[in-house]
C-alpha cells in the first residue's frame, strides 16, 4: 500500500460487538481539511464471511461521530463504515458511501484495510496532518 503514516495516532483494536475473541489488530487514523484516513491491522485465527448477515462477516467498521455528541442514537452527522478482508462494504446510513475509498491487503489470516472518509464538521482538535500531501495517502488497489 506504501502510505505514509507517520504521526497518526495509534489506537488498539480490541472491541467485540459478537461472541468470537480471536481478532485483534491496531488502528491509526489521519486527517487533512477533507478526509478522513484510517488504516486497521487486523489479525483472526482464521477469516470467514459464509453468513449472509454483513455485520457477521470478519470485517472492520469505523463508528464516526463527526459533531462528537456522544449521544446513545445515532444523529444525521453519525456513519458506521463496514469493510470485510475481501474489501466489500456496507454503510448506515447507505448515503455515506458516496466518496468513500478503501483498499484491502490479505496476509494469511491477517488483513489491513485502508480506508478514506469523507468528512463534513470538525469540531474538536485536529488528528495529526498528513507527513505529505492528502493525494498520496488515497487508499491503493491492494491486489
Amino acid at each position: 500500500m506504501g502510505t505514509a503514516w507517520s504521526g497518526a495516532a495509534e489506537m488498539a483494536v480490541n472491541r467485540y460487538q459478537m461472541a468470537w475473541q480471536s481478532a485483534g489488530g491496531t488502528a491509526e487514523a489521519l486527517r487533512d481539511d477533507e478526509n478522513l484516513y484510517v488504516k486497521i491491522q487486523a489479525n483472526d485465527a482464521q477469516l470467514d464471511k459464509s453468513s449472509p448477515n454483513v455485520w457477521e462477516q470478519d470485517s472492520v467498521e469505523i463508528f464516526l461521530d463527526e459533531n462528537n455528541g456522544k449521544t446513545v442514537f445515532y444523529q444525521d452527522d453519525d456513519g458506521q463504515y463496514r469493510v470485510n478482508f475481501d474489501n466489500e462494504t456496507s454503510f448506515n446510513p447507505e448515503s455515506i458511501a458516496e466518496g468513500f475509498e478503501s483498499a484491502v491487503k490479505v496476509s494469511g489470516t491477517s488483513y489491513t484495510v485502508e480506508t478514506t472518509e469523507i468528512i463534513t464538521v470538525i469540531t474538536e482538535a485536529p488528528l495529526p496532518r498528513p507527513a505529505q500531501p492528502a493525494a498520496a495517502l488515497r487508499p491503493r488497489t491492494a491486489r
